[in-house]
């Protein structure tokens, strides 16, 4: 996203999902199913537990439209994001209350601190241009979205 990130080794393009209407829990579920048919074991549950332990802890809606929620989990061998776009948004119970059109989940091994932190700021970092952010919720399909996420 900035200075040279590369976000293509975190997602794929089948890393991106796309909802008209739906609803928090929903969305969470769909991106650690998402994230979990990718990895070399079944870490949905453990995903999930992390997930919602940290959304009750403060929710991980930044603003703009935006929420990043991220879970730590043990013996996942890689970093790994997927992405859901809301056209309709929905109640995250953002910082500043507006609804959340793109959630950004990043599931990443718990003992790797600096890339966990390197990636979780980057990706906040990418996504502070409002007018970015309108690219993103109205783009036409999910491989869209996925080229403009690259292609920053």
């Amino acid at each position: 996203m900035t200075d040279n990130f590369d976000l293509s080794s975190y997602m794929s393009p089948n890393r991106v999902l796309s909802f008209v209407k739906t609803t928090k829990e929903q969305v969470i579920k769909a991106l650690i199913d998402n994230i979990n048919k990718d990895m070399d074991e079944d870490h949905a549950e453990s995903i999930k537990a992390a997930v919602f332990a940290r959304e009750k802890e403060t929710s991980t809606g930044i603003g703009n439209g935006v929420a990043i929620p991220h879970a730590r989990i043990a013996n996942i061998k890689q970093s790994i994001i997927s992405i859901a776009r809301i056209e309709e948004g929905l109640d995250w119970n953002a910082i500043d209350k507006k609804p959340v059109h793109l959630v950004f989940m990043i599931v990443t091994n718990a003992v790797e601190d600096r890339k966990y932190i390197r990636l979780l700021s980057r990706l906040m970092l990418g996504l502070k241009e409002e007018s970015y952010i309108k690219k993103l919720i109205m783009a036409p399909d999910t491989d869209d979205i996925y080229n403009k996420l690259v292609s920053k």
